[in-house]
């Protein structure tokens, strides 16, 4: 079955990580019932405007951190939770 892991609204990325990595995705997208546009990027066009415009990466890197400050949050809520919850 399918694991939800998280949601994101337009203007968000999702596979950042193989963007970065150059590995393979590590999940797969599901898109809801609301119509989407989206945009894939090839790694290497990826990196060099990275390299280019900087700001590009420092915006990855804070989001990155955004969402690894919520996952680790909720992974304190889940520890936190006893057997019946």
């Amino acid at each position: 079955g399918l694991i939800h892991i998280a949601e994101r609204v337009a203007g968000q990325h999702i596979g950042e990580f193989a963007l970065l990595d150059g590995k393979a995705r590590s999940d797969d997208a599901v898109v809801g019932s609301q119509p989407a546009d989206l945009i894939m990027l090839d790694r290497e066009p990826f990196l060099r405007a990275m390299e280019q415009h900087p700001v590009i990466a420092q915006n990855i890197i804070v989001s990155l951190v955004g969402r690894l400050r919520e996952s680790s949050k909720r992974a304190e809520e889940h520890h936190s939770l006893n057997v019946t919850g």
